[in-house]
């Protein structure tokens, strides 16, 4: 079963945007494209067509058992 993680934000924090994105090597894309679909599948995360008001790169790092392990940086959300 599929636990719901929540972030519960200050009131004074703004959205985010990054403005350049990190590069995904090319020998990790199938499997970084493979996780997305997996996620989208179990509701995890979700497209979006619009400009997004928030929005955080993502790094890449390959698991001993030649998974990947997709690493966001939050520190900026209740920075203010």
């Amino acid at each position: 079963m599929l636990e719901v993680f929540r972030i519960n934000l200050k009131d004074s924090t703004r959205p985010f945007k990054i403005w350049a994105t990190r590069s995904i090597l090319l020998g990790l894309r199938s499997k970084v494209k493979d996780e997305l679909k997996d996620m989208l599948k179990l509701g995890v995360i979700k497209s979006v067509e619009i400009p997004a008001d928030w929005c955080f790169s993502v790094t890449i790092v390959l698991k001993a058992n030649g998974g990947i392990r997709m690493c966001i940086d939050f520190t900026r959300l209740n920075k203010g």
